[in-house]
């Protein structure tokens, strides 16, 4: 049987689709490609090549098994993301190969730098909190048992990012939603800085909240 569509994957067009987000955020900013399920269908494995000509060095996907398909052919350089659900198999896979990670419950921080002390090396961590979004993360009341916690290990971890997610960006009806994740992740920040707990970058935006809310675009942009 013949395929019913075909997807066909242009460096060319690529390439100008990358130049345009960068001129239009700005190079201060990483721009992190998302390739989740797959890269969207696109595949993996074809995808991340394609972007890294076109200059890409940052993958974010959702679990271990998308990161190692990352890693299999990705360039040494290339920084890749998980901001999934692990277990403790992969936390120690991650860890071994520098993967970068979500951290969202104070359970998966103890297990991370359990792991991390066993391995004698930092795991590099991004710490998510929840906004609004009520799907994973810290809470604003759990923050200083977690910044105490992140003082404890600071020789395992290396608290690379603070984020957060919107939920439905893309709607104009989750304006007051919206609104208040911002008012949360503020005060949550604000916390941090408190404390001289610092990440090293701070990302809070997808792609529709990357257009809508420029405030929030800190350091990287989740596109």
């Amino acid at each position: 049987m013949k395929d019913s569509s075909t997807i066909i994957l242009d460096k060319a067009a690529m390439n100008n689709n990358w130049n345009f987000l960068r001129s239009y955020f700005g190079n201060e900013v990483i721009i992190s490609a998302v390739v989740k399920g797959n890269a969207y269908g696109h595949d993996i494995e074809t995808y991340v090549p394609l972007a890294e000509a076109c200059g890409v060095n940052h993958f974010s996907v959702f679990n271990a098994g998308e990161a190692y398909s990352v890693h299999k052919v990705a360039r040494p350089e290339t920084t890749i993301m998980v901001m999934g659900a692990m277990d403790n198999e992969d936390i120690q896979w991650a860890i071994e190969h520098d993967i970068e990670f979500y951290v969202f419950d104070m359970q998966r921080l103890e297990d991370v730098a359990k792991e991390a002390t066993r391995q004698n090396k930092k795991a590099i961590v991004h710490i998510e909190a929840e906004t609004g979004m009520y799907r994973t993360g810290f809470d604003i009341q759990q923050i200083p048992e977690l910044i105490k916690k992140l003082q404890q290990y600071k020789e395992n971890i290396r608290f690379r990012g603070l984020c957060m997610h919107f939920a439905g960006a893309e709607h104009i009806s989750n304006f007051v939603r919206l609104k208040n994740q911002k008012t949360i992740f503020k005060k949550i920040h604000n916390k941090f800085k408190l404390a001289g707990v610092r990440p090293e970058i701070v990302h809070t935006c997808c792609s529709a909240a990357a257009i809508r809310f420029p405030e929030m675009r800190y350091d990287m942009l989740r596109i």
